[in-house]
């Protein structure tokens, strides 16, 4: 499955960040996009002040996908692409340079996708399936 998502943002216009974020994630996910996944990562990480992983932006960062995550059907391929994104984004070398503070970070932003390997397919709790919601969890602790 692969056809144009058509995303939307809950507030647009209410925060230029926000709205930068999202459209970079919008056009970032589509199936066929004209912007490569790496050249979003790196717009979206020169975004966020280096070094600084726990900064609001980062939260609005992690914010905005979890809004754009939830509109893409549980079994559309931008799921994946999706995850891969915000994994870049934080995993960067530019935000998170130790390997101590991807730790920290993973423990921060928890990213469940139930995706679990090759071959496998994706697997969604029911609700979530029969709602056509996403099965990307992030969980901020």
């Amino acid at each position: 499955m692969s056809e144009h998502l058509d995303l939307q943002q809950c507030e647009p216009g209410d925060d230029p960040l926000l709205d930068a974020f999202f459209d970079i994630i919008r056009e970032a996910v589509q199936a066929k996009s004209e912007v490569s996944l790496e050249e979003s990562v790196r717009r979206l990480t020169d975004m966020i002040p280096e070094g600084k992983p726990y900064s609001s932006e980062t939260s609005s960062f992690v914010w905005t996908c979890c809004e754009a995550a939830r509109q893409i059907p549980y079994d559309h391929d931008s799921q994946d692409k999706t995850v891969t994104l915000i994994d870049s984004v934080l995993m960067s070398e530019r935000l998170t340079p130790s390997d101590e503070e991807k730790v920290r970070i993973l423990h921060r932003y928890m990213i469940f996708h139930s995706n679990q390997g090759e071959g496998e397919s994706r697997r969604s709790s029911n609700k979530d399936a029969e709602a056509g919601r996403g099965n990307i969890r992030i969980l901020e602790v």
